[in-house]
């Protein structure tokens, strides 16, 4: 037609090519007249196989658009030559079965021919899951069965509308709009179905479960997370986390035990073999208490052989792995990592609020979910999932157990007829619903027949029915819904408000809440826990399986419980009610259990004397690139990197510091517990005392009871510690290369090819330097860090105060 339309802004994303983004309801309401459906001639017919138009125009001038499919062009990566090719098409169920089938497929089928007795612990024993890593395809708004796929699930032909897809108005904005949603949520919904489902589907007929990181392309992330067993995250090491409130959230709402996290993903400034167990602690306890409950680490490169540390999955990762300097003395940190998990798979998640998000494709989300209120947990649900919700004593309640206080709806947001029902019946079975009604219809249908679609929010604005109003705190409070977790700082100098994460966990009767200082600095305050149920708590510290009594707490009249809590900086705490009621009123006592400083029984240590360890020391060392070096001797303990001499200076690996000392009966008194103080350690240290292997230290203050160990006179100690390649790798900078590095973009520093020593053990002997790795990081101008036992060491001594204690 000669009419012009408007054109229709932002299509890109509108049409599933980029995220949607937030909808602007103002698009849907502009009165915006454009091209009448009947204005639209379908000329697929006049179209010759050679792509010439052989058609007789009506009068007037029109315009010929063209329309049609081709792949989006992308090849999967990283793979081998003979693995590389363009990605399959997400969108078409068959076409991923056949891809599962030739790739995957046919490893699994090879496998199941062997003997059994080449196959035991593989398939079906060895063999847990399908892995789906990272979304790295790229977009895609099309498959050739998507008019008909769209048809049945819309209720209307696609093509006629298809000029839209091309920026021109049909009807008016509001139905173009309209459209382009119906467009979206068709491809949400093939997304999630035949790509996630079609994976989740033929994994499960082989006994495997499907896991993934299903975020990261233009799709409806919460619809495939539901697709998904064991919905998978990341987080990095730069405080970047992926998705973690979408999979945590499905995983809630379904019932999935595990929500995993690809961990301490790194990359230069950081990832230079700089990280430590204590420098990663917070971030892994902030994905803790945010419902991650499974770290797979990122990464650990299998190398049999060859000089070290050797090979990393490019710059990216942590490079965990038997290869890192500090991996011998690592026990301590992995055995807090099980203890964690293991607290956080029992049981399932508390969790107050339910929040809608409006339908969209979307990428992913970098930051980790606001809190709906102050003390409350939030989940996440998708409008298609408010099926699954029955509704008992005004608790929303999900298929994978537990209840919601409060559903809160989006702001500024659009919905179609089959959400407002939804909302409609939860609310008539006594669910509490605030928030906004939508500003427009979301589907065609509902934009070119109001009157249903009019009649819901009616229901929903006036009456019986009408919804909450004000902010998630304002209505949780009229509903009479205390807050879960609320931490009360003391005046301290910072001031900065202390930043404690927290989860909640029902394990049978029992409550456990895990709580994490994110502050970065010591906090000290009162902590309210409301599902305490009038007992006394208890402090579980997953460094070392330590359960110790709180020494002081007081029994609120609602059953909560006031816990003074001091939590030093990156520390966390699980606090767990169990058991009966005690007495009210709880222990006295005016300070909280400082770790490592905790006696089991309850109570409060108070130091009462200190003695310090002066040595001589003799220092053995255990280089991690297998070549030796000289013990040394020192009269006081100096840091290694301080060393004058080289080989000290750039070590790498274990060092075992060994001395004696005495210690006087009186000061092993009945009651009197000692503590080992190892003053400054870079960077893990393992402590054994009189032959007694007390454990790894990893985190300050390095300090450890001893009292079992220890004994009057004479005490052997010898404390073992180890650090990072990073000083070894400096000093090696200062030799003649024998390797050659690329000087180009991305790849810069990365190995350029195999140095001509490689695979010669003979050469490999004769190299000067003493490590090798695949990236360079490093040159000999880079600051040295802080490496060994700077001390000072002391013996601390404590006793217990007597004080009551519930029964």
């Amino acid at each position: 037609p000669t009419r012009r339309s408007s054109d229709l802004a932002g299509l890109d994303a509108k049409s599933g090519l980029k995220p949607s983004g937030e909808i602007a309801p103002d698009e849907w309401r502009a009165d915006a007249p454009g091209l009448a459906e009947t204005d639209i001639v379908d000329l697929t017919d006049a179209l010759a196989p050679d792509g010439s138009l052989s058609w007789e125009a009506p009068p007037g001038r029109w315009v010929v658009l063209r329309f049609g499919f081709t792949t989006t062009g992308r090849v999967n990566h990283p793979a081998p030559e003979e693995g590389t090719g363009l990605e399959v098409d997400k969108l078409d169920g068959a076409a991923v079965a056949r891809h599962f089938e030739g790739s995957l497929g046919r490893i699994l089928r090879e496998w199941e021919a062997r003997p059994a007795t080449e196959n035991k612990n593989v398939v079906g024993g060895g063999l847990s899951g399908v892995l789906c890593d990272s979304w790295e395809a790229g977009a895609q708004n099309w498959t050739d069965k998507l008019p008909a796929v769209f048809r049945e699930r819309r209720g209307y032909d696609l093509t006629r509308w298809l000029p839209v897809l091309a920026g021109r108005v049909i009807g008016s904005r509001a139905e173009s709009e309209a459209f382009l949603a119906d467009f979206r949520r068709t491809l949400g919904e093939l997304y999630a179905s035949e790509y996630y489902g079609t994976l989740r589907r033929l994994a499960n007929a082989r006994g495997l479960a499907l896991f993934a990181e299903s975020y990261g392309g233009v799709f409806d992330d919460l619809s495939a997370t539901a697709n998904v067993d064991v919905p998978m995250v990341e987080f990095w090491n730069h405080n970047l986390y992926k998705n973690v409130g979408e999979a945590v959230s499905v995983a809630r709402f379904f019932g999935r035990r595990l929500v995993l996290a690809e961990a301490w993903t790194g990359r230069p400034p950081r990832a230079r073999w700089t990280e430590t167990p204590a420098s990663l602690r917070a971030l892994g306890d902030k994905a803790f208490a945010a419902g991650v409950n499974g770290m797979v680490l990122h990464s650990y490169v299998h190398q049999p052989g060859g000089p070290a540390p050797g090979f990393t999955h490019g710059r990216y990762g942590t490079h965990f792995g038997r290869l890192n300097a500090w991996w011998p003395l690592a026990d301590g940190w992995i055995d807090y990592l099980r203890r964690c998990q293991l607290m956080l798979r029992a049981g399932r998640a508390v969790t107050d609020v339910l929040e809608l998000r409006e339908e969209r494709l979307k990428s992913e989300t970098r930051e980790l979910p606001a809190p709906p209120a102050e003390g409350f947990a939030a989940d996440l649900v998708a409008p298609a999932h408010l099926k699954f919700l029955s509704v008992d004593g005004g608790l929303s309640r999900p298929p994978g157990g537990g209840a919601y206080r409060l559903l809160s709806l989006p702001e500024n947001w659009v919905a179609d007829s089959e959400t407002l029902a939804e909302i409609v019946r939860l609310r008539e079975a006594g669910a509490t619903i605030r928030g906004a009604l939508p500003a427009a219809p979301s589907s065609l249908r509902d934009a070119r027949a109001l009157e249903k679609w009019q009649s819901l929010c009616g229901r929903l604005g006036d009456g019986d029915l009408s919804l909450e109003e004000g902010s998630a705190a304002a209505v949780l409070a009229r509903i009479g819904a205390a807050p879960d977790f609320v931490f009360t700082e003391d005046t301290n100098a910072s001031g900065g408000r202390a930043d404690l994460r927290f989860t909640h966990r029902k394990v049978g009767g029992d409550d456990v809440y895990f709580v994490s200082n994110q502050s970065g600095r010591d906090a000290e305050g009162a902590a309210v826990f409301r599902d305490a149920g009038g007992r006394a708590p208890e402090l579980w510290f997953a460094e070392n399986g330590l359960v110790a009594r709180a020494p002081s707490w007081r029994l609120r009249a609602d059953g909560a419980v006031s816990l003074p809590l001091a939590l030093g900086a990156d520390r966390s705490v699980f606090v767990v009610f169990r058991g009966t009621p005690a007495p009210a009123g709880g222990a006295g006592g005016a300070a909280a259990v400082r770790w490592p400083f905790a006696d089991a029984g309850g109570g409060l240590l108070r130091e009462t004397g200190a003695a310090d360890v002066k040595g001589p020391w003799r220092v053995a060392f255990a280089p991690a690139s297998g070549r030796k070096i000289g013990d040394v001797g020192m009269t006081a303990l100096r840091l290694l990197s301080e060393s004058p001499e080289e080989p000290v200076r750039h070590f790498a690996g274990v060092a075992r510091h060994e001395t004696e000392f005495d210690l006087d009966a009186a000061r092993l008194a009945d009651g009197t517990r000692v503590f080992l103080d190892l003053g400054d350690v870079a960077d893990l240290a393992r402590v054994t005392l009189n032959g007694r292997d007390l454990g790894t230290l990893w985190q300050a203050p390095f300090a450890v009871d001893v009292t079992a160990a220890c004994r009057a006179g004479k005490n052997a100690l010898s404390v073992a510690v180890a650090n990072r390649w990073v000083n070894r790798l400096i000093g090696d900078e200062k030799l003649p290369p024998d390797a050659v590095y690329s000087a180009r973009g991305n790849t810069r520093d990365a190995l350029a090819a195999f140095p001509p020593w490689w695979g010669d053990a003979a050469a490999e002997a004769r190299r000067a330097r003493r490590s090798f790795a695949t990236w360079r990081h490093y040159t000999a101008e880079s600051p040295l860090v802080k490496s060994g036992l700077g001390g000072p060491v002391r013996l601390r001594f404590f006793r217990k105060e007597n004080q009551p204690l519930p029964e």
